[in-house]
């Protein structure tokens, strides 16, 4: 028995490491869970190919060379702001602040039909440290003509444009003219256009022409009529053609 004993160990320690390793049971060890696989999603573009991506990127310079963006445009706010030219009437830019809250507060008095409180209101703030814009001024003039109150109207584009020394523009211009040609008083109209001509900073519009075409009408000055027409002057040729024709009926 001890022979045998001998025997078998001395062929174990004669196999070689893997002969050994056949022998032995190999056990493998299996994941309790599964790996979750993330799919990558593809990228999808909006070009075709590389050409036309590169095309699409040299043709946004170009754009950009040509158009600069906002932000360029934009003034430097450490520069110092552009001086305003005290012979221009104001602009739109002009309405913020108390200058608006008047301007609201005038517009809310025309609606309500109080117009002389709303003369009142415009007038006085001409002495405080929020003078009205040439548009306050504009609204409470337009609203004295539509009501057919000439001569306030022009005695208030007077007061404004005259004494206080606020810049008109051609709508102030053209509520004084039609005041005048609806009063019956076509030649100061005519004067006043002349005013513009040489001495405003802009052109008579289409309205200013307008209101002249009618008044001359209304009054019988054909002759002057034909004469702005024959300088190049006068409203739109429709309006033109129709009160001149009526000229020539009577």
């Amino acid at each position: 028995m001890t022979t045998v004993t001998r025997f078998l160990l001395r062929s174990l320690r004669r196999l070689s490491p893997l002969q050994t390793a056949t022998l032995s049971p190999t056990f493998t060890l299996k994941p309790s869970y599964q790996p979750q696989t993330h799919v990558i999603p593809t990228r999808t573009f909006a070009f075709s190919s590389a050409e036309e991506a590169a095309a699409e990127r040299r043709r946004r310079k170009r754009r950009l060379r040509i158009e600069p963006p906002l932000h360029a445009l934009q003034r430097d706010p450490n520069s110092p702001r552009p001086k305003r030219d005290p012979n221009q009437p104001d602009t739109t830019s002009a309405l913020v602040g108390p200058r608006l809250s008047l301007h609201n507060r005038v517009q809310s008095l025309i609606r309500a039909g109080d117009l002389d409180n709303a003369s009142v209101v415009a007038r006085q703030s001409v002495f405080s440290t929020t003078r009205p814009t040439v548009f306050t001024c504009n609204a409470i003039i337009g609203s004295m003509y539509r009501t057919k109150r000439y001569s306030d109207a022009i005695a208030l584009f007077t007061y404004f444009f005259k004494q206080c020394n606020i810049v008109p523009n051609v709508v102030s211009y053209n509520f004084l003219i039609v005041s005048y040609c609806e009063s019956g008083e076509v030649d100061k109209g005519l004067e006043v256009y002349q005013h513009i001509k040489e001495n405003a900073p802009f052109s008579p519009s289409a309205v200013t022409f307008r209101h002249l075409t009618k008044g001359l009408v209304d009054a019988g000055r054909i002759d002057l009529l034909w004469k702005m027409v024959g300088d190049g002057h006068g409203a739109d040729s429709h309006g033109v053609f129709e009160f001149g024709e009526f000229g020539k009926g009577e």
